[in-house]
């Protein structure tokens, strides 16, 4: 929803500002899906599902819980 951890509290009500963030949220098993190929053709792309097939085609199905973090 942006570019920053609490993005989403200036679009919802109730929702958490950086310091409401339990701390344990905050590190655990983790994926990078690089799209720079495609941003450097489109600089408006947009991450898909089939990205995230690919990846797991690649490297194997994504971790339960894990975070995903986009490299453009």
């Amino acid at each position: 929803m942006g570019t920053h951890m609490d993005a989403p509290c200036h679009y919802c009500e109730n929702c958490w500002r950086m310091g409401d963030i339990p701390l344990e949220m905050l590190f655990g098993p983790a994926i990078v899906i690089d799209v720079k190929d495609k941003t450097d053709v489109n600089p408006n792309y947009e991450m898909t599902i089939q990205d995230l097939l690919d990846w797991e085609e690649k490297y194997g199905k994504i971790p339960k819980g894990a975070m995903v973090l986009v490299s453009k």
